[in-house]
């Protein structure tokens, strides 16, 4: 179920380009082409990635050609056999706008249109419900501690609970919690995807990030066992452990993509007016040659690659692409893809151009909003993620002096049966580890970037909240032994 979530968790960006990149590579080649059947034909002839996301239109192309279907009825056969989202409703409205006598190119600028309102308007709904959520994760994670504490009090006044029903059913409650509220933040964020599925992106990045849910769920695992298993203060500093080693390993992937987000600021410009200079001159070369005339910023290495690939008599068009991948931008990746198609298909480069700096630029806003909301949960999600810890820490230390003062006075003044220190110890890692996994899995449906930023966030999160623990577990618990030392002196003359 897990690696269900996290694999529907990437969108459909990392498995192909998404339905908005579609949808404005459709509107490209309705600007050009009037006639229906030519549409579909060129739809036809798409590929690339873009031909996977247009499967239902091209097999409503091939039941017109191969078995004399009126377009209306093959857009309607074709959109019944396609998965929900998969440009299936944008089929059903083509097939009921040519029984009214109306055109699919028009259709298609109409729903670009539309398209690009309703997503930013859907986006800002969908950012302030995950900014609300935040707030209310972070109020779980404050009172988690809490209940964990209230039940305690309550095995110890009142007889006859079992401790480990009791912790079970803490723990087993603080989990449902924070999987509700981070499957709620899941389903209303929206797709997106930081990264690109190019084949040229780089190896390390290719590896890391196929390997991350693996490398998530081994580490999860690793800490639950040691937990469980391992004494209790071996225990501890596993958690610690395992969460660098996992920190460890995915530092360098994430160092290799820093620059992504400055690449994806040059590209609006950047794509327009390699759009605009394509137009007028014809030679690539000097089309290269050209745009590095003005500074892109972090595209600058790049577009020298760019410039020595054209220049050596690699296809301007393949260049582009490996250059694409090369960057690990998801947006370079969409819009290469879609600005070469369409070039390919007949769509002048200018009026492309501009089409891409509008898609582009509504892009990168959405993204910066959703930064803002992703940071604010992470000023959130860590402090109090520590600072439970630290309230997690200190309640073992306090519960062992009570467990110690217990065995003394039950000698005299028998009392109902407490949970052993061993249980509350465990309890206490088991909801460290639970807080953490839960935290970076809301910050990553909030964030969109890659599993890469997932593990990385998991490893951060778990590190700081385990060396917390440790720390204020282990201080405390020096400090009250020395100040308690008599009670070793006490079990000498309690008779037993």
């Amino acid at each position: 179920m897990l690696s269900r979530v996290l694999r529907r968790s990437r969108g459909p960006r990392e498995e192909g380009l998404g339905r908005e990149a579609a949808l404005l590579y459709l509107s490209a080649l309705a600007s050009t082409i009037s006639d229906d059947n030519t549409f579909l034909s060129a739809v036809d002839e798409t590929e690339g990635p873009l031909s996977g996301r247009l499967l239902v239109l091209r097999k409503a192309v091939r039941l017109v050609r191969g078995w004399g279907y009126p377009v209306s009825s093959a857009l309607s056969a074709a959109a019944k056999t396609a998965p929900r989202g998969e440009l299936r409703e944008l089929a059903e409205k083509m097939s009921k706008a040519v029984n009214i006598g109306m055109r699919v190119p028009g259709l298609v600028s109409t729903e670009y249109e539309k398209m690009r309102e309703h997503s930013q308007i859907n986006f800002e709904r969908a950012m302030e419900r995950v900014k609300t959520m935040g707030d209310v994760f972070s109020t779980i994670l404050s009172s988690s501690s809490f209940l964990l504490i209230s039940f305690m009090i309550a095995s110890i006044i009142f007889s006859g609970i079992d401790p480990q029903t009791i912790l079970a059913l803490v723990l087993g409650g603080v989990a449902a919690g924070l999987g509700g509220i981070v499957y709620y933040i899941y389903r209303v964020s929206g797709v997106g995807g930081l990264l690109n599925p190019s084949p040229y992106r780089p190896l390390t990045v290719h590896l890391a990030s196929r390997a991350a849910p693996i490398s998530l769920l081994a580490t999860l695992a690793a800490v639950l066992v040691s937990a469980a298993l391992l004494p209790i203060e071996a225990a501890r500093v596993s958690l610690a452990a395992f969460s660098a080693a996992l920190l460890g390993a995915y530092a360098l992937p994430a160092i290799r993509v820093r620059k992504v987000p400055s690449v994806d600021e040059q590209l609006p410009f950047f794509m327009k007016s390699m759009a605009e200079t394509l137009s007028s001159v014809q030679i690539p070369e000097k089309v290269v040659e050209i745009l590095k005339l003005n500074d892109y910023g972090a595209l600058k290495r790049h577009l020298d690659r760019l410039y020595l690939r054209v220049k050596s008599g690699v296809d301007f068009y393949l260049s582009l692409r490996v250059v694409a991948g090369e960057t690990c931008s998801n947006l370079f990746y969409e819009a290469v893809e879609v600005f070469v198609e369409a070039l390919k298909r007949g769509v002048p480069s200018g009026s492309m151009g501009k089409k891409l700096y509008d898609y582009l630029a509504d892009r990168i806003a959405m993204r910066r909003r959703r930064a803002q909301v992703s940071s604010y949960l992470r000023g959130i999600l860590f402090p109090t993620a520590c600072a439970v810890s630290a309230i997690l820490g200190l309640m073992d230390s306090l519960y062992l002096l009570l467990s110690s003062y217990s065995a003394l006075a039950s000698t005299v003044l028998p009392l109902a049966p407490t949970i052993p220190p061993e249980y509350v110890s465990r309890a206490s890692m088991a909801m460290v580890i639970m807080h953490s996994f839960a935290g970076s899995l809301a910050l990553h449906f909030a964030e969109k970037r890659s599993r890469i930023h997932l593990c990385l966030t998991f490893g951060q999160l778990l590190l700081a909240s385990s060396l917390t623990y440790l720390a204020v577990s282990a201080g405390t618990h020096t400090i009250l032994d020395t100040m308690t030392g008599y009670v070793r002196s006490l079990r000498e003359v309690v008779p037993s």
